[in-house]
């Protein structure tokens, strides 16, 4: 009789963490290019966000950021921690996970020209589940 091997999960995490992780990547990616992040030495830089590594109940993200050719460093990584320190009253009805993903799939879809194909190429899911996910309702 054959015994199931036990497999170590990947370097990066589980497949959920990955994905996660990827999901809050270009979210904060997003967010700087249109900038939303008001802060002079934030604006100045060009900023790559090479990984985020989540932690395995998903509560905690390590970002890990890099301004473009590496110069000023300490400059950009001083501002974005120091640009967190004035706390903002938090949404009186936040959305939900489900809700974040759906509007992320919803925006690449759009960006995409609605091309299916496309879509599920650049959120690296396969074609299928895609078509699955737009053909239910927004989650609440």
């Amino acid at each position: 009789m054959r015994h199931k091997q036990h497999r170590e999960p990947a370097a990066g995490g589980s497949q959920r963490q990955l994905r996660v992780g990827e999901l809050v990547r270009h979210a904060l990616a997003d967010m700087l290019a249109r900038g939303d992040v008001h802060d002079p030495v934030i604006e100045a830089h060009m900023i790559t966000i090479p990984e985020v590594r989540v932690s395995a109940d998903l509560r905690l993200a390590t970002i890990y950021v890099m301004p473009m050719g590496g110069r000023d460093a300490e400059d950009v990584v001083a501002a974005l921690l120091a640009s967190g320190t004035e706390k903002s009253e938090p949404p009186h009805n936040p959305m939900s996970a489900d809700r974040v993903r759906w509007e992320h799939i919803q925006r690449i879809y759009e960006m995409c020209n609605r091309n299916v194909s496309e879509t599920a190429r650049r959120l690296n899911m396969h074609r299928r589940t895609l078509q699955r996910i737009l053909a239910k309702r927004a989650p609440r």
